[in-house]
C-alpha cells in the first residue's frame, strides 16, 4: 500500500485541482504528499509530525485527520488515533478517502457500535478499497470474509450473511474463504436465527463439495451439536409437560390442560430421540472416519453422555 496524490496536467486537470484543492482548504498536492510519504516508510512518528504540522495550517482539513488518525493508530496510540477519526467526521461527515488498511478497517470496526456507525462505514470503505485493489484474487475473497465478520460482530446477520455469500459467489473459487464461509453461513442460520433447514443446507454443502477439509469436520460437528441442542430442549419439555399433566390430570379446572400436556409430551419424547439420533449419527461419523483430528475427543466425549 502506497499513498500517492498524483500531479494533474493540462485545461481538465486544473478543475480537477481546484475541487480538489478547494475540498481540502487548498492544500497543495506536493505538501500533501510530502507529509504522507513517511507513512509509506512506516515511519509513522516522523508522518505524526509532519502531518501536525500541517494540520496547523488547515486545521478543518478531512483528509489530513484521517491521515493523522491512521498514523498514531500504527503507532499503538489509539486515543489519539479516536480522537482524529472524529476531526474527520467533525470536518466532513461523508468522508470517503481512505488507505486500505486491514489493520486501519479493525480498530474502525472495533470502536464502532453498530452498522449504523460513521466508523462503521470507514470501517467499510477501507476493506472494499482492498478489494478494489485485488479483484478476483484470494485477498479479495479473504477480506469479503473479514467484512462478512464485522457484520456479524454487530449482530447484523442478514448483512452478514449477504457478505459470505460474496465470498462464495466472487471468484476466484475453491478457496480457504469460500469452505470458510460456508462454515459461517451455516453457523448463523443454526446459532442466531435458529434456522435448521437452511444451516443444516449450507454445512451440508461445505461436507459434500470440501469433504477432507478442517471445516467440513467442524459443519459436521456443530450440526451434531445443534440436534444434541435441540434434543435437550425437547427432552426437557417432554419431562416439565410429563410432570404437569400426573400432578393435574384429575383436577376439575386443569384437566383439560393435563390431557393436552400428556399429548404434547409425547410429541415432544419422539422429537428428542429424533434429534439424538441424528446427533449421534454425526458424531460417530467424525469417530469413524475423520481420525484423531481436533474433534475427534470433542465428538467422543459427546457421544458417550448422549
Amino acid at each position: 500500500m502506497r499513498i500517492m496524490f498524483p500531479l494533474l496536467k493540462g485545461p481538465l486537470a486544473v478543475l480537477v485541482c481546484f475541487a480538489l484543492l478547494s475540498g481540502c482548504f487548498r492544500i497543495p498536492q506536493q505538501e500533501l504528499q510530502a507529509a504522507v510519504d513517511p507513512l509509506n516508510e512506516q515511519n509513522y512518528p516522523l508522518a505524526i509530525e509532519k502531518l501536525s504540522q500541517l494540520l496547523k495550517r488547515y486545521p478543518k482539513n478531512a483528509q489530513v485527520n484521517y491521515y493523522l488518525a491512521f498514523a498514531h493508530m500504527k503507532n499503538k496510540d489509539h486515543k489519539q488515533a479516536l480522537y482524529f477519526l472524529e476531526q474527520t467526521l467533525k470536518a466532513r461527515k461523508d468522508y470517503k478517502t481512505v488507505i486500505g488498511d486491514i489493520k486501519m478497517a479493525n480498530f474502525l470496526a472495533g470502536n464502532s457500535q453498530s452498522t449504523q456507525d460513521p466508523f462503521f462505514r470507514l470501517a467499510v470503505l477501507e476493506a472494499q478499497k482492498i478489494i478494489e485493489a485485488h479483484p478476483d484474487t484470494e485477498i479479495s475473497d479473504r477480506i469479503r470474509f473479514h467484512l462478512g465478520h464485522y457484520y456479524l460482530w454487530k449482530r447484523d446477520y442478514f448483512a452478514a450473511i449477504r457478505a459470505f455469500k460474496q465470498v462464495i459467489d466472487s471468484p476466484p473459487g475453491d478457496t480457504e474463504s469460500d469452505r470458510n464461509a460456508y462454515l459461517m453461513l451455516g453457523n448463523i442460520f443454526l446459532r442466531y436465527l435458529d434456522d435448521e433447514a437452511k444451516g443444516l443446507k449450507f454445512h451440508q454443502a461445505l461436507m459434500d463439495r470440501y469433504p477432507e477439509s478442517a471445516a467440513a469436520v467442524e459443519a459436521l460437528f456443530q450440526s451434531a451439536e445443534y440436534n444434541e441442542n435441540k434434543m435437550r430442549v425437547y427432552d426437557q419439555r417432554y419431562r416439565a409437560l410429563r410432570e404437569f399433566s400426573k400432578t393435574w390430570k384429575n383436577d376439575s379446572v386443569l384437566g383439560l390442560e393435563a390431557r393436552s400436556a400428556k399429548q404434547q409430551s409425547q410429541k415432544d419424547f419422539q422429537l428428542a430421540g429424533e434429534y439424538r439420533a441424528k446427533a449421534a449419527a454425526a458424531y460417530r461419523k467424525i469417530l469413524d472416519g475423520r481420525g484423531q483430528g481436533a474433534f475427534y475427543a470433542r465428538a467422543k466425549t459427546r457421544l458417550d453422555r448422549l
